[in-house]
């Protein structure tokens, strides 16, 4: 999978690089039947693209957008996760091998909405 190129089901919004040269992926959790499930496959991809690129960079933020009703039934697509991963991360795993169960709780830093997580 190229970086163009979004997992199955999941949509780029944007990719960029922060001030440390550090990338942003900012992308829409796929639409599946079990949410939690297919935002960390989409994050897993992701990572294995990155890790088989000749890009440069310095670690990979992961900004996740979904939407989701308020109380009132108003819809709105929010961020559902925010998600961290070092250069150090990222060179250390075997993604093709790695659990995408896991994915959250190899992050350096994070957070995920609850309906995002495991129950």
């Amino acid at each position: 999978m190229a970086l163009s190129a979004a997992p199955e089901g999941s949509q780029i919004r944007d990719v960029s690089f922060d001030s440390g040269n550090g990338l942003v992926i900012s992308f829409d959790a796929p639409d599946t039947f079990n949410l939690a499930d297919g935002t960390r496959k989409a994050i897993l991809d992701y990572l294995q693209a990155l890790q088989s690129s000749d890009l440069s960079y310095n670690g990979v933020a992961f900004d996740g957008y979904y939407p989701l009703a308020d109380k009132s039934g108003q819809v709105a697509t929010v961020e559902i996760l925010t998600l961290r991963y070092s250069d150090a991360t990222i060179k250390k795993n075997n993604w093709d091998r790695f659990p995408a169960s896991d994915i959250y709780q190899v992050a350096d830093t994070g957070q995920v909405d609850p309906k995002f997580q495991d129950k």
